[in-house]
Formats: structure tokens, sequence, C-alpha cells
């Protein structure tokens, strides 16, 4: 920064700093965090008159507000996290097995995912009344949650594949095993934008891109019921 110019450089090329000058660098140090340029600093120090006290009421006012806009800042990170640890108290610390899943990427929004759902089957043979269905949250519109990237598909199981004319349509995907907050749901299934929802709301308030993961179980047509697990990947 050229502030301070070291007291000796030895044969080594070590520099060497007097004790005022360390005090210096440290005082140079909380100007510097509360937003006194270089070029003010450099001029005070010049002043042969400055000490410590004047240095302080010269730039008092500054250093207040300053304290006050970081007291404010740490205020609502403090809050901010509070309430982030309430929401993850909901949820149970596990480890999420590794699995496969068949799936495909699109951008949608939220009050389609149901339909997506639905029509999901028929893109599949083999058990299809025992599928489970995977919605991997990628990425949102910060500015609107109701709209965004996901990978959407079935478990890969024994005896279910997609039908060979939709085989281009989904890709074959790893999920490793991860340590995850998980909450299980037992719902009915006109709660099922809402469960997305609450969760993407979640991910967008704390840069959750690409860790949150739905799998919804035994999703009866008939019942209008279903299962969802909810994972947040760690």
């Amino acid at each position: 920064m050229g502030i301070l110019k070291p007291k000796l450089i030895d044969e080594k090329g070590i520099r060497n700093y007097s004790i005022e000058q360390i005090s210096n660098l440290k005082l140079i140090k909380i100007l510097r965090t509360y937003g006194v340029s270089i070029e003010e600093i450099k001029t005070y120090l010049k002043d042969a008159n400055y000490s410590y006290l004047r240095l302080y009421n010269h730039f008092e006012e500054r250093i207040q507000k300053e304290m006050s806009l970081m007291k404010a800042d740490a205020d609502d990170i403090q809050s901010h996290f509070s309430n982030f640890k309430a929401d993850l108290q909901k949820f149970d610390l596990i480890t999420l097995q590794s699995f496969e899943f068949f799936t495909t990427e699109l951008f949608t929004k939220l009050e389609d995912i149901p339909e997506l759902l639905d029509s999901l089957e028929k893109y599949f043979k083999g058990n299809i009344s025992n599928l489970t269905y995977v919605i991997k949250l990628e990425d949102f519109n910060i500015l609107n949650v109701n709209q965004f990237r996901i990978k959407i598909g079935v478990e890969k199981i024994a005896n279910i594949s997609p039908k060979k004319q939709y085989a281009q349509i989904f890709q074959s995907e790893l999920i490793e095993t991860h340590k995850a907050y998980s909450k299980t749901k037992f719902q009915n299934k006109t709660n099922e934008t809402q469960d997305i929802l609450r969760l993407a709301k979640l991910a967008s308030t704390n840069n959750l891109k690409g860790k949150l993961l739905f799998k919804l179980h035994n999703r009866s047509k008939i019942h209008k019921k279903y299962i969802l697990n909810q994972f947040i990947l760690l």
C-alpha cells in the first residue's frame, strides 16, 4: 500500500518494523475496516502532530456511522440464520444412500409440477404402479420462485425403464451418498404444489441451488394421497 516503509530490510529481504510502526499498522487496519481511504490515511500520517486521539476525533462520525451499519448487517444476518436454523429443526439429519434415477431437465412453473408427475408414467414400462418420482431443484428465479429449472423423473429400479420411443428423452443420473436434512410427510395430493413451494422459498433465501431433492412414493390418482420425502443435500 505504500503507507508504511519498513525501518530495516535485512540481507535476507526480511522487513523489520519498529514498535511505533506496528502500532500504526494496527491503526491503519482499523481505519480501513471503517472505510477510510489509503490516501486519507497517508495524508493524516504525514502530519507531524497527529495522534490516535486526533485521528479518532477526525474520523469519529464516519466510524460511528460504519459501526451502526455493521451492527445492522450483523443483526440481519443473525436473524436470517436464526430463522434458517428454526426451519432445519423440522428436519432430521440423515445419510441419504446413493440411488439412480431416469431424469429429464426442463424449466417449469410451480403449478405445472402435478401435471408433469401425472404424465410421467406414460413414458415408462414395467411395474409403473410402483414408481418413485424424483424432483431435483437445480435453479430458480430469485424474484419469482414459481419459475425454476428442475430435473424430474423416476427412480431407477428393477423392471422400470423408459419406453423405446422415449429413451432419448431421459438420462440416467446418480445421486451419490450424501449427508442430508430430511423430512417425510404423508400428504393429500392437493398439497403437492405447496410442499414444493415451501422448500423452494427456503432454497431461494439460503442459496440452496442444486441442493433440494424430493421423492414421492405411493402417489395414488384414485385416493389422491402420497408419501413425500424432502431432502436438503449437504
